[in-house]
């Protein structure tokens, strides 16, 4: 009964469709599935998975392009393959795994003459992410995702590969989409980094306006860096100065404006504190300092005022 009941099982076993996936190497004393083994060798592997690459059928290429890496890590067609891993990822709509996968080019080969093309294929996937208006993963919308892989893409491109043109570009994409959040602070260390790390750059005199716009918004608080606004004054001085576009001198012009009227009113109010404390000598000091320094603002007029008061105070 028993022999009876194994022929069955075996029979079944045999019969079965997996069997004919299956084949027994008398050289390993092993049974081994030729989907999930190599083909012939790095070479012939890399041709099979462009095969199927250029055949869009990118799940079966993304199987074969790992078997290389999976048994030829060192061989020169490690690189190829780990590219298209990247490239496979992409066109199956997951972004961000391609991006994790383009990172393990870079990281691993970074002798590979796809490196730039993939540190570009990253900062492209960085901008998608941004830009995820009426996009979907799953069925969900992206709004609760809106960016913030970007963050993570662009810190990445920027600390990994920091002598590619999209360092520079990584940097100042991180400034500016910071900004778009009202996170100025953190902003203005980006521009700060492209300006010390990328001097060269074309992108620096708009990393200065840039900078100068998040110290300008961040005056609105009251505990910001006094030192950070003259810099931004300047800057945007500069900036007037220098810059030949329309828009941007005039847009300048209208952030220096705001900026020095905040300023003006720091110095105001210290100048008040002290009238109030009745020790008019250092209020005179304060408001004179307005008028001096801050001349074409609407404080200066009444600094004046209040130091015509001060004068009959003080004799």
């Amino acid at each position: 009964m028993r022999k009876i009941l194994l022929i069955i099982i075996t029979g079944l076993f045999f019969s079965l469709p997996v069997y004919s996936f299956w084949i027994w190497s008398p050289k390993t004393g092993k049974w081994k599935n030729p989907n999930y083994s190599p083909y012939g060798g790095p070479s012939l592997q890399l041709e099979r998975g462009m095969r199927y690459f250029t055949d869009k059928m990118y799940k079966r290429a993304l199987v074969e392009f790992r078997k290389i890496i999976n048994y030829y890590p060192d061989a020169k067609e490690a690189p190829e393959a780990q590219f298209y891993i990247g490239k496979c990822f992409e066109e199956l709509n997951h972004p961000y795994q391609a991006f994790i996968e383009y990172q393990k080019l870079i990281t691993t080969y970074p002798n590979s003459s796809r490196v730039q093309e993939a540190i570009k294929s990253q900062y492209d996937i960085g901008e998608f992410f941004i830009d995820t208006k009426d996009k979907k993963v799953f069925g969900l919308p992206m709004d609760w995702l809106k960016g913030y892989p970007s963050i993570e893409i662009f810190k990445k491109i920027a600390e990994t590969s920091p002598a590619s043109e999209f360092a520079a570009k990584s940097l100042y994409r991180l400034g500016t989409f910071l900004m778009s959040l009202s996170r100025y602070d953190e902003a203005k260390d980006y521009f700060q980094k492209l300006l010390d790390n990328h001097p060269q750059s074309e992108l620096t005199d708009s990393a200065r306006y840039q900078l100068a716009i998040c110290i300008s918004k961040m005056s609105l608080s009251s505990d910001y860096d006094i030192s950070d606004a003259k810099e931004a004054i300047s800057n945007l001085e500069k900036i007037i100065h220098k810059n030949s576009e329309a828009e941007i001198s005039t847009e300048a012009t209208k952030e220096l404006a705001m900026l020095r009227e905040k300023e003006a009113r720091k110095k105001f109010d210290t100048a008040e504190f002290y009238e109030k404390q009745r020790k008019f000598s250092s209020a005179y000091i304060y408001y004179n300092l307005v008028i001096e320094n801050y001349p074409d603002t609407s404080w200066a007029k009444v600094a004046k005022e209040r130091i015509e008061y001060l004068k009959s105070r003080l004799q």
